[in-house]
């Protein structure tokens, strides 16, 4: 051998790690072990902690999905990740049955009493002309002496479901079919936004998403797939047009069912509301078509004497009644309280001291709300970006946080994964802690400790996403306020 030649030694192999998709498939394989546990290893509605338990472990896993959609592992998967997550939308409808809300009860309630003639915004369940003690679905209504607070879309929708014949089972399987087109939504939405499609896996997989608009059925499903299907239309397509301010708007073939989309989605839940701003950035009609078409949906309601306020009675009763695994507003309420005692024991008649307890804690809530809004107005521009901020906004301030309520934050996560959010998802089954004292007793009692485990992680992540909003604020649009003058 020439003393130029070079020995050739057998390489060492090196070590190698667990392929990324091989990690995609062991993650998504815990997560619904996991969720598996949730719902058949326990009794979720008088077993709280455990359900929750059980529900952290499958949304450590669903963090570990969203990491990966991060690093853009996912994508080569999209396509195959969405139809495991519509077929195991299918199983979960075929194997489940909903336990934690009595909600569907209603539901099928107000359907049937629209096909028999009546109309829900005036009719209570308790209503002696209508109640019937012998139907377990009316037996199952909860707060029978309030009427319909569900806006009109959402009431046609009901009525379609007493059409079929459906009781609560039927009702649960046709509001999950909507939480299904969220899904194929939010994957046209990506495509459309030119975002990377492998983050379809944080709705997919979503264990909150699953539960509450799956397992659960609630009704958020229908407003929120109506939502994103207009946030998709206005991502596609978008122009400069030709207005002397150089407004951008949309073909004029997209302003309209985006508009309509847009007015449906509010027309089923109030929520969509808060978006309105920024969807007239986009294009002005939108806004403006979206509230015609929210208004005549009323118009089948109205009640022949012409007086529309009592179609208000239901959503007034829930504005001023309901409140439930609150946080900052439990602290605004103590201090409003204590603050209103000492004006009354110095003598004070003002309205101030002397005015109902929720309006006074309510009022620094709306303001509170439209200040925060107005910044976020000033520094985000895209809908993406800015909506879940709003939402976390509401979050904090709002008297009533019901774990289908924190569902609306999951398709933006897509486009800004704020990691205080992920966080919610994962802890918010908490506020179910006082169902079973609720069933044995009729006591509902919020117990601090566990409201602590729930919000302390969030508000930890919140405030560390303020100071160092490059870990964990989230990403998405960066603000631009310049770019938002002359809207």
């Amino acid at each position: 051998m020439g003393a130029a030649e070079a020995v050739r030694l057998p390489r060492a192999p090196l070590p190698r790690g667990p392929r990324p998709g091989g990690l995609l498939l062991a993650l998504a394989g815990a997560e619904l072990a996991f969720l598996a546990g949730a719902l058949f290893a326990c009794d979720r509605l008088m077993q709280p902690i455990a359900y929750s338990a059980w529900i952290l472990g499958a949304s450590l896993a669903w963090f570990g999905l969203a990491a990966l959609a991060a690093r853009g592992v996912c994508r080569r998967h999209a396509v195959l990740i969405l139809f495991a997550g519509l077929a195991l939308r299918l199983a979960l409808v075929l194997s489940t049955s909903p336990r934690l809300s009595d909600d569907l009860y209603r539901y099928v309630w107000e359907g049937r009493l629209q096909l028999a003639g009546g109309n829900p915004y005036l009719q209570a369940p308790a209503d002696p002309a209508i109640a019937d003690p012998s139907d377990p679905i009316w037996r199952g209504v909860n707060h029978k002496e309030v009427p319909a607070a569900y806006p009109p879309v959402c009431q046609a929708w009901l009525r379609v479901v007493a059409w079929t014949g459906a009781g609560v089972l039927g009702a649960r399987g046709l509001f999950a079919f909507w939480e299904g087109l969220l899904l194929l939504a939010c994957f046209v939405w990506l495509r459309r936004a030119g975002r990377d499609p492998g983050w379809i896996v944080v709705p997919a997989f979503s264990p909150l998403l699953l539960v509450e608009l799956v397992v659960e059925g609630h009704n958020d499903s229908l407003a929120l797939a109506l939502l994103v299907a207009a946030l998709a239309l206005c991502r596609e397509g978008e122009r400069v047009s030709g207005t002397r301010q150089g407004a951008r708007g949309l073909p004029g073939r997209r302003a309209f069912p985006a508009g309509l989309l847009l007015g449906l989605s509010i027309g089923a839940k109030l929520l969509p509301l808060i978006a309105l701003p920024w969807f007239w950035r986009k294009d002005r009609r939108v806004p403006l078509i979206a509230l015609a078409v929210f208004l005549a949906t009323w118009i089948p309601f109205l009640p022949d004497s012409g007086d529309w306020t009592g179609l208000l009675e239901g959503l007034r009763n829930y504005g001023v009644r309901w409140r439930h695994n609150d946080s900052l507003f439990w602290l605004l309420n103590e201090g409003m309280d204590l603050l209103q005692q000492t004006l009354r024991e110095a003598g004070s008649t003002s309205w101030f001291a002397t005015a109902e307890l929720h309006e006074v804690s309510k009022a620094p809530v709306l303001l509170g709300f439209a200040a925060g809004a107005f910044v976020v107005w000033r520094r985000f521009r895209e809908p993406e970006s800015a909506f879940p901020l709003l939402l976390l906004i509401l979050f904090c301030l709002t008297p009533t946080l019901h774990p289908w309520y924190v569902c609306w934050a999951v398709p933006f996560l897509m486009f800004r994964p704020i990691p205080a959010l992920f966080v919610l998802c994962a802890l918010v089954p908490l506020s179910y802690h006082p169902q079973p004292r609720w069933h044995l007793e009729g006591v509902w009692k919020e117990r601090t400790s566990w409201k602590l485990v729930e919000f302390a992680p969030f508000y930890l992540l919140l405030v560390a996403g303020f100071f160092f909003p490059r870990f964990f604020g989230g990403g998405g649009e960066r603000p631009d306020s310049a770019g938002t003058r002359g809207d």
